[in-house]
């Protein structure tokens, strides 16, 4: 048996030097400033300096917290019996339509509602019923989770 030569390619043996060389130095000092300017820009619009506007609840505390899908639709009841509805204001008299075509438009069916603690249990329990009739099939009550109520006994 004879020993297979292996096959030498000439064109790809050669190397050229490029005419072109790059260009090495300092970065500009306008490029480098407008990067730091827009991710100073970026830092301050995601920090908490921004505030979104809303309304202040004072939420009762539980030990636990069962939590609610990111999509559920947000009732807020304050505590001078206004309501709120996707950041709206909402009368009671237009509360049960409002929520019969959010429940239709976007098709969730977890509803939470933020209601403030010094909201009367009674009128919870209605917007609880209110929104069973308008198809809701999950409602859910916030709470702010307070770990002192369930700590470990030493």
């Amino acid at each position: 048996m004879s020993a297979v030569a292996p096959i030498r390619l000439p064109f790809l043996q050669r190397r050229y030097a490029p005419r072109v060389k790059p260009v090495r130095g300092m970065i500009g000092f306008a490029p480098l400033s407008d990067i730091t300017l827009l991710i100073v820009l970026f830092l301050l619009m995601q920090s908490s300096l921004v505030l979104k506007p809303g309304i202040h609840l004072d939420l009762p505390t539980a030990g636990f917290s069962a939590g609610a899908p990111w999509n559920a639709a947000i009732l807020r009841v304050t505590q001078e019996g206004h309501y709120f509805f996707e950041d709206q204001r909402v009368p009671r008299a237009a509360l049960y339509e409002r929520l019969t075509q959010s429940r239709d438009r976007q098709a969730v069916d977890t509803l939470l509602i933020e209601a403030d603690r010094r909201v009367a249990y009674d009128r919870i329990i209605e917007l609880h019923d209110l929104a069973r009739k308008a198809g809701f099939a999950d409602v859910v009550l916030a709470t702010r989770q307070d770990d002192t109520l369930w700590s470990p006994v030493p």
